[in-house]
């Protein structure tokens, strides 16, 4: 058990191979625990449960905990390596492990919340909305008071991927709420985020506006850089929308120097994969090319293959523009194999949606 939290606590720490191996030691120590305790003999089972100091079933109980926490936590460092189909597999496991506990439901509830957020990633947002609301009424129950609502933080984001905005945004407000009642700062800004992203989505560009102003004062008060440059992101995203180049451009760089002052290399990747697309657009070929350098490698510098397969399309975009056919499609055709390989449906079927218009374009 001691094990698996430590692995936990690596993976969270950015050491996703210390918590990667971490994990597995746990998992084939407690399958070794669950087979002599099926399969030894009385006095053996006996033996095993004088040695955990535990009688026999809860010896059991605790191996199958540290193999449903192991799970987790593998299922963690697979999400944050993009691979979302192994994500989903342990989180799986984990789910049936739970099912076996004698107290099963915060481990089910755990299991069923970290499978909902990997479906919001894949794009699979029905399926991520019923595990969500599957697993609040287990986590109210078994975390009390010390419940954090980020199960229904992701329903909203669910909700809103399928398209039900006022549902998610009535959601994101209620969640919001409860953040600011507990006192819990990052949490309220979490969930403005999320209504900004759907309210810009949605169509509601005026909303979104007024909302991310109104955040980017509130993350600033509190003096949060890494949400500053989140929420001056979305205005951006906003900006962009309303074809206001040089302000969106503007917004971008203030972002990259708010996440440099964080440390956060990740959303750093993002700012300049932005402004690759503006550049994109604009046909400044040339200067987009060195935005999605220096993405690539920041991208690469910090195992981020979603970044990766990110930057592989944009560059693809910018080929296809300039006219480089070959190099484009095979760098499109790239994107796509690393956005399927990492259960990005939405992505890929973009991706599957452009090859197929060059490839009747060709034809005609």
């Amino acid at each position: 058990m001691e094990l698996s939290v430590r692995g936990e606590k690596d993976r969270r720490a950015g050491s996703l191979k210390s918590a990667e191996a971490t994990a597995e030691v746990v998992i084939a120590a407690a399958e070794a625990l669950l087979k002599t305790q099926s399969a030894g003999s009385p006095a053996k089972r006996g033996w095993l449960g004088r040695l955990t100091g535990d009688d026999p079933e809860a010896a059991a109980d605790r191996a199958r905990m540290a193999l449903a926490q192991s799970h987790t936590s593998l299922g963690n460092a697979a999400r944050d390596r993009g691979r979302l189909a192994d994500a989903e597999r342990h989180f799986q496991a984990a789910l049936e492990l739970a099912d076996k506990l004698r107290k099963p439901d915060l481990a089910r509830g755990v299991a069923l919340l970290e499978l909902g957020n990997t479906g919001v990633l894949q794009a699979k947002y029905a399926a991520a909305a019923e595990l969500l609301r599957q697993a609040h009424p287990l986590l109210v129950k078994a975390q009390g008071d010390s419940y954090i609502p980020l199960d229904t933080y992701l329903l909203g984001v669910a909700l809103g991927g399928a398209e039900k905005w006022d549902e998610a945004l009535d959601v994101l407000q209620e969640t919001e709420s409860e953040y600011a009642g507990r006192g819990l700062d990052k949490g309220v800004l979490d969930c403005r985020q999320a209504r900004i992203d759907q309210l810009l989505r949605a169509g509601r560009e005026t909303e979104a506006e007024r909302l991310a102003n109104e955040t980017i004062e509130l993350a600033d008060r509190m003096q949060l850089p890494q949400y500053g440059g989140q929420v001056r992101f979305r205005l951006a995203s906003v900006r962009r929308k309303q074809g206001r180049m040089d302000e969106a451009l503007q917004l971008i760089g203030e972002a990259d120097r708010l996440y440099g002052e964080a440390g956060d290399a990740l959303h750093q990747v993002q700012c300049l994969i932005a402004l690759a697309e503006i550049f994109t657009g604009q046909e400044r070929a040339a200067e987009a090319d060195r935005q999605l350098d220096r993405a690539t490698e920041l991208a690469a510098k910090i195992g981020s293959p979603y970044l990766t397969a990110d930057c592989l399309y944009v560059r693809a975009t910018l080929r296809l523009k300039t006219g480089t056919r070959a190099e484009g499609v095979d760098l499109l055709r790239r994107a796509r194999e690393m956005f399927a390989a990492q259960g990005r449906a939405d992505q890929a079927r973009k991706a599957d949606a452009m090859l197929d218009q060059l490839k009747n374009a060709q034809g005609r």
